[in-house]
């Protein structure tokens, strides 16, 4: 990310890493609104026992608790990734 925003990741090849406000630039004077933003995987990567990760009820709850926070300011904040949701106004 300090190189440019861009960088390469396992599994998913090249990212180029974006804010807020390049996402406002791109959108311009289109007809389009940030909805919503959403964090994304806050806690996940945090357990120390990556064995666990595999575990397809540990999984789910996982998953129940990153829904819970997914759109409250401080833990999209700290999350991973972002999720930005764009809506056509017309």
């Amino acid at each position: 990310m300090l190189n440019g925003g861009v960088s390469n990741v396992a599994n998913f090849g090249q990212v180029n890493y974006c804010n807020i406000n390049d996402i406002t630039g791109w959108i311009g004077e289109l007809d389009i609104n940030i909805e919503k933003m959403l964090g994304i995987r806050t806690f996940f990567a945090l357990h120390p026992n990556n064995e666990i990760r595999y575990d397809p009820i540990w999984q789910e709850k996982m998953f129940e608790v990153e829904m819970m926070v997914s759109d409250i300011e401080d833990y999209i904040n700290i999350s991973f990734y972002n999720h930005v949701l764009l809506k056509k106004t017309r």
